[in-house]
């Protein structure tokens, strides 16, 4: 595993180049008989360590707009021992950072520590650093009839597709757990992949809003900015960031307050801890 490298975000980036490949594989799932709330297709992408199973469910609600629907808007979904997990929204993600600040203080090191791999989680998962590429994939697949699960059966898939490799970062994944516990009934584990699928629908959905226009997509715009926002609150909660640069992201760019480059550089040349940089 090779040191942590800040990202570009343009359209030739490898970060961008590896990005497409997961749009990609949206823009190729099978579409014939579905409808949202009526009937929804679930693709198991991870099993946790403690069994829970997260799932890529579509299509979502944005594919019955009337205006520019988009057809395989989808969601993570996750279930543990047949009982769902409530949908979390990045409110939520960000109610659970500030809540950090009420339990822990920053003079904890152990706090400060488990902080930083989250970080370094979120940022790998933002540009898709150290993820296995599967070019002939084979998903535990199951139909959703009116919020009921159906059918369920392998079936193969054969646009590539780039999933987290969980594996690579278990101490990380483990540190954190042991630290903060469970994040709304939801291991680390499970919260760290709920939150890449998450952001995988947004590269998705900024993709199709870039082609709808007659437009390239760029690359800058999706995943990574919602990803970087969870990295500016917790640099923030970290007590690097300034919450008032960060509020004032939030007015400028509807929802998202992602950090600079120059911001990123500084805290991970100055403060997050280098051996976790190279994990």
């Amino acid at each position: 595993m090779n040191e942590l490298t800040i990202q570009g975000n343009g359209k030739t980036s490898e970060a961008s180049l590896r990005r497409k490949i997961n749009i990609d594989f949206i823009a190729n799932l099978p579409l014939e008989g579905l409808l949202f709330e009526k009937k929804e297709r679930m693709l198991q992408l991870y099993e946790t360590s403690v069994g829970e199973k997260l799932y890529l469910q579509y299509p979502g609600k944005e594919s019955k707009r009337d205006k520019n629907p988009r057809e395989r808007d989808f969601r993570p979904k996750i279930i543990l021992t047949n009982k769902e997990v409530k949908d979390l929204s990045f409110g939520d993600v960000w109610d659970f950072f500030f809540n950090l600040l009420k339990k822990n203080s920053i003079q904890d090191k152990d706090f400060l520590k488990a902080l930083d791999y989250l970080i370094v989680l979120f940022y790998k998962s933002a540009y898709l650093i150290d993820f296995k590429e599967y070019s002939k994939s084979q998903f535990l697949t199951s139909e959703v009839v009116e919020g009921k699960i159906t059918e369920t059966k392998m079936v193969n898939y054969y646009s590539p597709v780039l999933l987290y490799d969980i594996e690579m970062h278990r101490k990380m994944v483990n540190y954190v757990q042991q630290k903060f516990g469970n994040v709304y009934g939801m291991s680390i584990e499970a919260f760290v992949l709920y939150n890449d699928i998450l952001g995988w629908n947004e590269d998705y959905k900024y993709y199709t809003t870039w082609v709808e226009k007659g437009k390239k997509w760029a690359g800058g715009i999706g995943k990574p900015n919602n990803l970087l926002t969870h990295i500016n609150i917790l640099g923030y909660i970290r007590n690097e960031f300034n919450i008032g640069e960060i509020l004032n992201g939030f007015s400028r760019t509807r929802g998202v307050s992602a950090p600079t480059n120059k911001k990123l550089t500084e805290l991970f040349e100055k403060y997050i801890n280098p051996e976790i940089k190279k994990l």
